[in-house]
């Protein structure tokens, strides 16, 4: 147990901790140690990397939704000033007509 754990042991770099050019040599129980605080360390980057998307996602779809929603006080002063042009070409063409009416009559 005792060698296991005390020797030096050389590890590859492909386990995400040490480099190409120098691999990392340490103990079992030392690298298990520095493995768990890599992933660690990993883990907590991954969450405030996910806690930053959170906020920009919500921004974007804040943003769509103002622009793409439908304001209801918007759509109806648009529709009273549709109503109110509408009437006035009504009263015009009233007006021709009478006109036209009382030029046939004479």
């Amino acid at each position: 147990y005792d060698a296991l754990t005390t020797a030096q042991q050389t590890f590859s770099s492909s386990s995400g901790i040490g480099g190409v050019a120098a691999p990392y040599t340490t103990s079992v129980v030392g690298f298990t140690q520095d493995i768990i605080a890599a992933q660690g360390a990993a883990a907590a980057n991954a969450a405030n990397l996910d806690a930053g998307q959170s906020v920009a996602l919500s921004t974007a779809q804040g943003r769509f939704a103002k622009s793409a929603g439908v304001n209801v006080d918007e759509e109806m002063s648009n529709l009273i000033a549709l109503q109110t042009a509408y009437s006035a070409n009504a009263r015009v063409l009233t007006a021709a007509r009478d006109m036209l009416d009382t030029l046939l009559r004479i």
